[in-house]
């Protein structure tokens, strides 16, 4: 079993077809259909840079314009070498801008965009020092891709969601995509939830809309895609051609970008897709332009359906199944565990909890359990596709790779990275009770930015949970009234971690004497 509820749909010359399974709502027993609303996610990229491209061909704005050309004089946008980001860029994640701004840190983490205000965006871009060449490399970035639809909204005078409207969902005849949803549209609307199964928090985007904000339905998604397939022709459709063509390799081998499209070359087939996610969402939607079919998967729970989706567009795509999972050694697992490099810089984190294995982006700091399918091959359901665990002819482990060999992480014993990565990983060793492991990243983070007020945050949470009351207390009262980034303070760092704490199982009395004592509390 994948998702609580999942609805399918499968469209070409001949028509589309709709299949749901399982539960709107858990106190329901009606099923998902395709006039049934998720949150699209990551797919709302596709129609940002779908709008670009129809302010292109409509002489509107240029490709290779620089982004200091549509936002305020007073933002000083990030430059490198005296090249400056453009537009091309960030609608094919080459600007050198990381995945999410640093200082994103929501009041409310189960709703991390809702209180991103474009006065903070500004900040970030005008302190930001890139770390590599505008252009020159691939990564996936949802504060570029948000910003692009920030400056679309600017060119265009209208707020994000009145642009979708007007440029895409009133030519298509999208009668059920929107972000802010009609009372109608909200009853349609299904239960988000988590990898476990349990309800979460639907997503609000304050500043960064264009990089996951809409809600859609499988039927509205279908239009969409058979607009993309070229069975219907529109006004549109210069537009859409130009967001098909190639602008160079993803980080996937096999898979090429285009304006927010990524293109599959494998078996033969050339197959445009993006998926999504959100907290309590998953979906999926592809085209085979050649062939002139397409698929759109919904899903709402936090499990990857991208293999499904494609598994349908093209059997040779496989499928991963529950029923190959097979049980390895506490003592084996355990060996597995450590910190992880990526080829990109990228540290990741391995979790041993319960039995089972935890892969975790330090970035983000989501996390998804490790399925085997032998001692050394495993999925998850964020990534189905099969990876190894990397092992020398001695048994020792040395990395993690794909199943076609490509050592893509490399297992590492000390970190010498930037302070948001070792705060980061201090905050995962927190909540894992390794304590004595987030007071040593932490003193290394804290010797090369003693002013990181971050890193002073999770110091002073890992010396409490350690026993260390007086050292918490002195370091939580001296940075009182101080701001970590603008609009957000220590004290709400404190009442949002503590929030987070609690959930996580981290012992509650500790945590309200301090709250006493800070004269602080949380809703």
């Amino acid at each position: 079993k994948r998702s609580v509820g999942i609805v399918v749909g499968v469209i070409n010359e001949n028509g589309s077809q709709v299949y749901g399974y399982g539960k709107v709502k858990d106190n329901s027993n009606q099923q998902p259909d395709g006039n049934t609303i998720f949150e699209i996610g990551s797919i709302t990229k596709t129609f940002t840079t779908l709008v670009l491209a129809d302010m292109v061909i409509k002489g509107e704005l240029n490709l290779n314009d620089p982004i200091s050309k549509y936002l305020p004089k007073s933002v000083k946008t990030p430059v490198r070498n005296e090249k400056e980001i453009t537009l091309l860029d960030l609608a094919t994640h080459t600007s050198g801008l990381p995945p999410i701004p640093d200082n994103m840190n929501a009041k409310d983490p189960d709703n991390p965009y809702a209180d991103y205000s474009v006065e903070q965006l500004y900040y970030f871009l005008s302190h930001y020092i890139l770390t590599r060449d505008i252009g020159t490399q691939y990564e996936y970035s949802n504060l570029g891709m948000g910003l692009l639809g920030h400056i679309l909204s600017l060119r265009a005078g209208v707020d994000y969601e009145t642009l979708i409207k007007e440029r895409i969902c009133e030519p298509l005849k999208m009668n059920s995509t929107e972000i802010k949803l009609t009372p109608e549209l909200e009853s349609r609307l299904t239960t988000p939830h988590d990898e476990n199964e349990l309800a979460v928090k639907n997503w609000d985007f304050l500043s960064l809309p264009g990089c996951g904000a809409i809600r859609s339905t499988v039927n509205d998604m279908l239009i969409f895609t058979k607009a993309n397939i070229g069975l219907t022709q529109t006004k549109l459709s210069p537009a859409i051609e130009l967001t098909h063509i190639i602008h160079g390799s993803s980080d996937v081998s096999d898979q090429q970008i285009a304006l927010g499209w990524q293109k599959w070359n494998k078996y033969g087939r050339q197959i445009y897709c993006h998926g999504g996610a959100t907290s309590g969402y998953f979906t999926y939607v592809g085209f085979d332009k050649k062939s002139k079919t397409g698929i759109v998967v919904l899903s709402n729970s936090y499990r990857s359906i991208n293999d499904i989706a494609l598994h349908i567009l093209e059997s040779k795509f496989p499928v991963c199944h529950l029923n190959k999972v097979v049980q390895v050694p506490d003592t084996t697992l355990q060996k597995y565990c450590g910190v992880y490099k990526k080829t990109d810089g990228s540290i990741k984190k391995i979790n041993f909890k319960d039995h089972s294995l935890w892969y975790k982006n330090i970035a983000d700091g989501k996390s998804s359990k490790m399925y085997f399918t032998s001692d050394t091959d495993y999925f998850t359901y964020l990534f189905p596709n099969e990876h190894c665990i990397y092992l020398d002819k001695y048994g020792k482990v040395k990395g993690l790779k794909t199943k076609a060999g490509n050592v893509y992480a490399q297992k590492i014993d000390s970190i010498n990275s930037i302070s948001d990565q070792l705060n980061g990983l201090a905050w995962d060793a927190i909540e894992n009770s390794s304590f004595n492991d987030a007071i040593n990243y932490l003193k290394k983070g804290l010797k090369a930015d003693s002013t990181n007020l971050f890193l002073w945050g999770n110091f002073a949470h890992a010396n409490l949970f350690m026993g260390n009351y007086a050292k918490a207390i002195e370091i939580y009262k001296k940075h009182m009234g101080q701001n970590l980034n603008i609009n957000f303070t220590w004290e709400a760092m404190i009442k949002s971690d503590f929030s987070a704490l609690k959930k996580d199982g981290l012992p509650l009395e500790q945590m309200d004497k301090v709250l006493n004592e800070l004269n602080l509390t949380i809703k």
